[in-house]
This record gives structure tokens, sequence and C-alpha cells, in this order.
């Protein structure tokens, strides 16, 4: 999709969920689908060439835009059809700004009764607007449908109540099949084929299935995660039981239970007790070895691994123990796994006692500044954010930064943009842990688009840590259309149950980018990465022409 189209789409989505928030009559909501949907849709119509679209609620015409492009490559046209008046002006602006006016012919009037006067035949129906009047439109309209229609609807799952007679209705239809796909809000999907040698389901979840193997197969490079939240829960286990150290838990169900998120002190408590239990190098030459086992697993080339080196100094651990315990298990991977790992040293915020919180930031940055040329990289600032904001700890980056190390603090996660250009302003910092809240403020985004400044973007945690109540609810997609550089991460996989593989998974799913988003994205994890100039156009070089062979094996040109 092109990129203005995008951006249009995305500030039609952030106008309709802000506007639906103030308006008490819903009449006179936009109710736009959900981004994942509407990508859905445009799938469904592209793949199989639908060229007659009647479309039953226009709204602000963010659906509408979302039909047109998909159909327009085959001659395609789309009616659509709204009783509000205004929402026709909007639709109509909107389309001409998505330059797809000519595409599509919006009618003014009962959907019901303008139904009975179209002469059809079409091949896609999607019913978006009064789903109590869904089914006699239906009727009205089967008489004018192709052999090979598709019939979809929104809000199959979130209301149920709803389009319960809708659903009756295209479920009683002969020679149809009829399947709710866990999408958005859920999307019904009703069909029937002239060809049953080429069943819609069929169709369907090959094209998810061959997108989904895409995007497993294809390399990345991970800049936001850390090695403590990491360690396999087997190992955790393991290690417990070597270094005789007393858990909460003794089996990996109860691991499981354990890492059930509570509140942020929780998520400090099993930081600790998974740390509590490395002892010697070869306990940190595991879970580093373990690592890159699980970086080759999911085809991560290369890793900007965190690493809290003064909670292990805290815990009575020599530096010199773990530090050759880490770059044993980072050589080994190497070499037999053909991945790359380097460090950041984090400076620990939240810690209550100021000398202690002195004393530690002066130890974590005299460690990265030691073992810079052993592989660490930056310098990061981790914990809890409220009541310990950047600018405190602006000399120990100072002292980073003039001694050659690059900054990556955590910051617009917990605490909204204020944090993020604290860490700008006095952190010197060249990526924002996390920074989703900067959407929050359109300057602070004006400025990271127009200075390349990235985010490393953790959705699977964010959800998880109840940043966001729901992925669509995140603001990944519009940060994006705003030319905000990202990359994508998993944070604390263990711990948070995720993997990179599945927050890449989610770009398409949850957040409906394209394959061509999704790539320059993966890019992105290494064209913002600490590794030399050099380095990054060869490894660069080589992501593309990688991914250039997986979609021309997949077919996904």
């Amino acid at each position: 999709m092109e990129a203005h189209l995008h951006q249009l789409l995305t500030e039609l989505e952030e106008a309709g969920r802000q506007h639906d928030a103030q308006e008490p009559d819903h009449a006179r909501k936009m109710l736009n689908l959900e981004p994942a949907s509407a990508h859905l849709l445009s799938i469904l119509v592209r793949s199989s060439r639908r060229r007659r679209l009647l479309e039953i609620g226009t709204s602000n015409g963010y659906s509408t835009i979302w039909l047109a492009w998909a159909t327009r490559p085959f001659g395609g046209h789309v009616i659509s059809i709204d009783r509000e008046a205004h929402k026709l002006a909007l639709a109509d602006n909107n389309l001409r700004q998505a330059g797809l006016r000519e595409v599509v012919d919006l009618i003014h009037g009962n959907a019901t009764q303008v139904v009975a006067t179209l002469a059809g035949p079409f091949d896609c129906v999607f019913f978006d607007a009064d789903r109590l009047s869904a089914p006699s439109q239906l009727a009205l309209l089967l008489p004018k449908l192709t052999a090979e229609v598709f019939l979809l609807a929104d809000n199959a799952l979130s209301h149920p109540q709803e389009i319960a007679a809708y659903l009756a209705a295209v479920q009683a239809l002969p020679q149809f099949e009829h399947l709710v796909l866990p999408v958005g809000r859920g999307v019904s999907l009703a069909y029937r084929q002239a060809d049953t040698t080429t069943p819609v389901r069929k169709c369907i979840m090959e094209e998810s299935q061959t997108i989904q193997r895409y995007l497993a197969a294809v390399p990345k490079a991970e800049l936001h995660v850390h090695l403590e939240g990491s360690i396999r829960p087997q190992t955790l286990l393991e290690l417990a039981r070597r270094n005789k150290v007393t858990l909460p838990f003794s089996t990996l169900e109860e691991v499981q239970l354990w890492f059930t998120f509570r509140d942020f002190e929780h998520f400090i408590q099993l930081y600790i007790t998974a740390s509590r239990c490395l002892k010697t190098a070869e306990d940190y030459e595991l879970i580093v070895y373990e690592f890159g086992e699980e970086m080759v697993r999911q085809n991560v080339r290369y890793a900007e691994v965190t690493f809290s080196a003064s909670m292990h100094d805290a815990l009575g651990v020599a530096h010199d123990t773990y530090f050759n315990g880490l770059n044993r298990g980072r050589e080994l991977a190497r070499r037999d796994f053909g991945v790359e790992i380097r460090w950041v040293f984090d400076i620990a915020r939240s810690i209550q006692d100021e000398a202690q919180r002195r004393q530690l930031a002066d130890f974590t940055t005299r460690m990265a500044i030691e073992y810079m040329h052993d592989g660490v990289v930056a310098l990061g600032l981790g914990g809890g954010e409220a009541g310990y904001p950047p600018e405190y700890f602006a000399p120990w980056f100072e002292r980073a930064l003039s001694a050659g190390l690059h900054s990556t603090p955590h910051a617009g996660e917990g605490a909204g943009p204020a944090s993020v250009w604290g860490a700008l302003h006095t952190l010197g910092a060249e990526r924002i842990g996390h920074g989703v809240r900067s959407i929050e403020d359109p300057a602070l985004i004006n400025h990271l688009a127009q200075q390349c400044i990235p985010l490393e973007i953790c959705p699977g945690s964010n959800i998880c840590l109840g940043i966001y109540p729901s992925f669509a609810a995140h603001p990944l997609p519009r940060l994006y259309a705003a030319g905000v550089q990202l990359s994508v991460n998993s944070d604390d996989p263990s711990m948070l149950n995720t993997t990179l593989n599945q927050d890449v998974e989610r770009l398409h799913s949850a957040f409906g980018l394209d394959l061509d988003a999704i790539d320059d994205i993966l890019l992105n994890g290494v064209r913002h990465s600490f590794l030399p100039a050099e380095r990054k156009l060869t490894m660069e070089t080589e992501f593309r022409l990688e991914m250039a062979h997986l979609r021309k094996e997949l077919g996904l040109l």
C-alpha cells in the first residue's frame, strides 16, 4: 500500500477513535473497522479478484478506502450506502484524498430501500451498518449475487446478540459455507462457489499460513531483550537445584503461574529471583548459549541483549565471574549457531536509597566502559520510571558517551512523553527503549520522525504489563504511519510468555501491516543497531536478498 494512503488510514483510525470516545449519540459515531479486520477484507478482495462490491454502512469511508484500494487493480467498483448525509460527506472527502473517488459510488438513503433498487450482480457484500436490518437486506440481495459471492460482516464475536439474526440467516443458506474469523471483533464470511475444487476456506488458510511461514523464516535482528527475562523456565529450575536456591515453585506449571504478571513490583521480584539462581561462570554461559539457541530457532541473526550487571554484583557475584560466563556463552553461540550477540549494560533506576542508587549507577557505567571492547556497546536505563526521571542519570550517560558507548535508555513506557524528552535532552539517547507513549505528544512524534530516532517497540510486553489494554489500542500502526522509525522486540520473552516471532506475526495479524511495512520494520533492527556502519550495510544487504528469495519461493512477490 502506498505510504500516503497508509498515513491517511492511520489518521482516520485515530480521528474515528477520538470522535467516538466523545460522541454520546451512537448513530453519529464512526464505528470504524479494526485495522486487522480491514486488512483481512482487502486480502480477501484482492486475492480473489472481486470486482463488484457492495458496502452497507459507509461511515467516514475508512473501510470503503480499503475495499476500493483492493479492487482497483482489476477494474473493480464499490457501491457504498449510508443513511447519514454528514458521514457520506466525510467519506467523499476522504476518498478524494485517497485518490479512489472514481472507484466508488456513494448513495445516501435507507439501505434496505436502496438495496431493493440495485441491479447487481455483486461478488462481494459487506454488511457494516444496522445488523438488525441485515437479514432482510440479504433476502433482497440473494437474486443479485454471483455464484462466487463473499458475504462479509463485522462484530461477529464482539456483538453476538446484535448479529445473531444475520448469522442465522447466512447459516441457513443452502450451498453456502460459513466461517467466523477471529480477527478484530470477529469477521463473518459466508460463501458459495461455482468451482468446488478450490474451497475458499482452504485458500484463506493457505494465504494466512504462507504469510506466517514467511514471517517465521525471515531474518531478524533484536535490539530490546533482557537476558534475565529470557531464561528458560526448565533451566531456572535446574539452576536452582544445582546451586541449592530455594524457590517459591518446584514444577514448570508453577513457574508459569508465578510468572503471571501482577504488578511492576512483582515483575522486579521475578528478575531478582531468577538472578539469585546464577552463581558460577558456567551458569551464565548456559543461559547465554540457550539464548543463542533460541535466536537461531527464530532466525534472529543479531541481538543487543540487556544485562543488569549491578544486580548480580549486589547478589555477591564477582564481575569477572559473570562476564567471563557471558562472553564464553556468546562465543559458543557464535560458533555453534552462527548468531552474534552484543551487550547493553543497564542502570537500575528505581532504587529507593539514593546512596545505593548512585553507587550502582557508578558500578554499571564503570563496568560498561571497562568491557566495551569485549562486546558491550551501550549504556541503558531500566526499572520503574515513576519517580525516577531520566534527568537524574545524566552524569553517568555523559561519562559513557564520552568513552564511546551508545545510549539507549527506557522511556515513555510507564511514564509519558516527558520521560522521552528527558532521555533525548539529557541522556543523549540514540534509541528509546519502548517509547510507545510518545504518541501522546504530536510535537514529540514529529521530532522523532524528523531526527530518525528509533523506538524499540515490544508489543506483547506492552499488553502483558498493562500499558495498553489490547493490540487494537496499541499505537504501533500510528507511530509507523507518522514516520517514526520502529523495531519490534520481545523484551522479556520467558517471563511474559511471548517470543520475537510472535511479536513479528502480530505486525500482520493484530496491526494489519502489509509485508513491505513489516520488512521495513525488521530491517530497522539492523539499521538502528550499534554495529559498525560497514557491518550494518553488509547485514542489511544479506537480509534484503534473503527476504526477496523467501518471497519468490513462497509466491509473495
